[in-house]
């Protein structure tokens, strides 16, 4: 992202990637969605400090109320800024891009109130469920996917507007793009061996555990995914020349593959690794 900065990527597609981001992660947090505008979280066992399954990799979800309907009107203002810029793109008016772009401060303002309300009602609360008769536990420490989803949301669109209000002091700042492009190649390649050391690792340990070296679990897969990616862009790094924002499309598209592995398999298919 920082090479793209320099690289006078235009403001306003960051605009639009800002938005995208944001209906990607609000699109997964509403995968949560219970009927009546509730948010289903996973029961926490406080004495065991653990979550609660019903079986075995299959977790016992709670539904918070009322969440599911603020979390849908967020999905919708940040989506906002992406309808105006693709109206800015037909029509030209540049007024779309002053709307859009308060858009996306309302946006902000609505994501940290979901936040708060989310941190205030999953933390140490009781709920009802739709799989079994009682109240139960919930707390943060069982929810990283949708507090990691409502924190990131932030996170982003806030570092929209630090590049929308101090774009030529960022630049400033940061090193040459051909310095960051390098850096950059130079982290993934020494990334890329770790991360196939750690599927050797785990390979191993499965077979002494479980009996087999792979079993195709959705862990794995999206663990083999990553690997693939990543060797897709050192091979047409090494073999084509890819530089510039091919290079770095490729290397933020092989990062959202790693958070999908760790958040959104974990959290969204289940398998043999839904405690990790």
């Amino acid at each position: 992202m920082m090479f793209l900065i320099k690289d006078k990527m235009k403001t306003e597609t960051f605009l639009a990637a800002t938005s995208l981001f944001g209906i990607g992660t609000y699109l997964g947090v509403l995968t949560r969605f219970e009927k009546w505008g509730g948010l289903s979280v996973v029961a926490w066992d406080p004495e065991r400090k653990s979550e609660v399954f019903l079986a075995k990799s299959v977790r016992l979800f709670v539904v918070i109320p009322d969440l599911g309907w603020l979390v849908l009107l967020i999905l919708a203002a940040v989506a906002a800024p992406l309808v105006l810029y693709l109206a800015w793109r037909k029509t030209g008016k540049e007024s779309l891009i002053d709307i859009a772009n308060r858009a996306v401060f309302v946006s902000i303002l609505l994501q940290v109130m979901a936040l708060v309300f989310f941190l205030l009602r999953a933390r140490d609360g009781r709920y009802g469920s739709l799989d079994a008769d009682g109240l139960f536990a919930t707390s943060l420490a069982a929810s990283p996917f949708i507090l990691s989803g409502l924190v990131g949301g932030v996170f982003v669109s806030l570092l929209y507007l630090l590049l929308l209000w101090r774009r030529p002091d960022l630049e400033r700042m940061l090193p040459s793009a051909e310095e960051l492009d390098r850096i950059t190649y130079k982290t993934i390649a020494i990334a890329f061996s770790l991360l196939t050391l750690m599927i050797a690792a785990g390979a191993y340990w499965a077979s002494r555990t479980w009996g087999s070296y792979w079993s195709w679990d959705p862990k794995e897969t999206w663990a083999a995914i990553t690997w693939l990616v990543y060797a897709g862009y050192l091979h047409m790094r090494i073999t084509r020349g890819w530089r510039g924002r091919r290079a770095a499309y490729f290397a933020i598209l092989g990062f959202a593959v790693v958070m999908f592995t760790f958040f959104g398999v974990t959290y969204l298919l289940p398998g043999l690794h839904a405690y990790a």
